[in-house]
């Protein structure tokens, strides 16, 4: 029984699939990288905005053609899309099998197996969303690679005006200390060179998450540990010493604003003001210049003119954020905004379009600064690695001047040329 699973949407979703296919392993499965051929194919979908749930459809749509071909034997469709209706949308989906949601990763896949083994034509899987944390079983990676996603959390309680997550994932709950920092030593012993540390709100982690980087910090081996996710409202002195103070630990503060104007940050249902923010940065800066900040904004959202717009504009211009990322306001339905108007999406995307293009001038200031200066560096292919300010996947590369150098091991590489996102660099002695 070959089984392949697709995961969709940030990296919270990755290791709830790589729970789900460890379960499915021990329940007798044999992974295929491969869609072609399998005789069971997961689809773990995201449907955090119209975005998300447009490729979840759309991967939907590709697979069921495979099936109606005879490419593929049974297909499942799990994850945050199904939550959200129970899985009303894919009733009149022939093609898919099972149904599953989420909160219980390991449980879906024993139900996936027993499905599959019961020779089920149609079956579903929800179970009520839990208010502590239940998660339990083995993950099995699905790409190898020197970084791990480290999952302290589940859910959300903040409640954002734009946002459905609550309502998909259920409250917050943190995973005990002691099961992060065992699972975090399992993956040290296989390899894994970095610990990036997710969760919906990692600053919400109810056990401490200064003291948790404290222990992780401690553990024996040569790594790095990065944080995602951190809520401006709960970046205190406490953490950010934590993250400044340990070697290990990467001076790398991800911090999603969403928007500074304080009329818009109110009608999002964000806790804090510009100001705030603004100070928030500055300290960070103050204490350590090379520190990398990255933020994320919303553009768009009801109630954005366009002097807030230009609040937000010069805020970015005046702070310098080495690393930003934005995206367009998508309403929800059964979010607390849905039904406010947002401007026109021609005025947002040309917001976005300008924000961008301030920021790719902004990135490429910051990049030169590093020029004459060596970094430290994770190899993870031939001539190509990361520093400390680049997270995988959403951040930019250190390219280096040897191909010879075995993955999975740190250099010190002096930077000779910045670009707008990625920094060349010569491997020193």
């Amino acid at each position: 029984m070959r089984v392949s699973i697709i995961s969709l949407g940030c990296p919270k979703n990755e290791v709830d699939s790589e729970l789900i296919l460890g379960s499915l392993l021990e329940e007798g499965f044999e992974y295929s990288p491969e869609i072609e051929g399998s005789d069971l194919v997961v689809l773990n979908t995201c449907a955090f905005i119209d975005s998300a749930i447009l490729e979840s459809k759309s991967w939907i749509k590709k697979l069921s053609d495979l099936k109606k071909d005879g490419i593929i034997k049974r297909l499942a469709v799990v994850g945050c899309l199904p939550q959200r209706d129970k899985g009303k949308f894919l009733k009149g989906l022939d093609e898919v099998d099972y149904v599953a949601g989420v909160g219980y990763p390991q449980d879906v896949g024993s139900f996936l197996a027993r499905a599959f083994k019961g020779n089920f034509k149609k079956a579903s899987f929800f179970k009520p969303l839990p208010d502590k944390w239940v998660e339990r079983g083995t993950r099995f990676p699905l790409r190898r690679r020197f970084y791990a996603y480290l999952k302290i959390a589940e859910g959300c309680s903040n409640r954002c005006s734009y946002c459905v997550i609550p309502d998909i994932r259920g409250p917050y709950r943190s995973k005990p200390m002691e099961d992060v920092l065992n699972e975090a030593e399992d993956l040290i012993r296989k390899g894994v060179k970095e610990l990036i540390l997710v969760s919906q709100d990692s600053t919400l982690y109810s056990y401490s998450l200064s003291l948790l980087l404290r222990k992780l910090s401690e553990m024996k081996g040569d790594f790095w540990i990065r944080v995602l996710y951190l809520h401006p409202a709960r970046t205190d002195d406490e953490l950010i010493e934590a993250i400044l103070s340990s070697d290990k630990v990467c001076s790398y503060f991800d911090i999603p604003i969403q928007h500074v104007d304080d009329e818009v940050l109110k009608a999002m249902r964000r806790p804090y003001a510009g100001s705030y923010v603004e100070t928030l940065f500055e300290k960070i800066r103050g204490l350590d210049s090379e520190a990398c900040l990255r933020t994320t904004v919303m553009l768009g959202f009801p109630g954005e003119s366009k002097k807030a717009f230009d609040k937000l504009l010069n805020f970015i211009f005046k702070i310098e954020f080495d690393r930003l990322g934005s995206f367009l306001y998508s309403p929800q339905k059964g979010s607390l905004s849905y039904f406010l108007k947002p401007p026109p999406f021609r005025v947002s995307r040309k917001r976005r379009d300008l924000l961008m293009g301030l920021q790719k001038k902004i990135s490429r200031k910051r990049n030169k600064l590093f020029i004459g200066k060596t970094l430290r560096v994770l190899v993870e292919k031939p001539g190509v690695g990361r520093s400390y300010r680049d997270a995988p996947e959403i951040d930019g590369l250190v390219y280096i001047d040897r191909k010879d150098v075995k993955p999975g091991t740190f250099v010190n590489v002096k930077i000779e040329k910045a670009g707008d996102y990625d920094l060349w660099g010569r491997i020193e002695p």
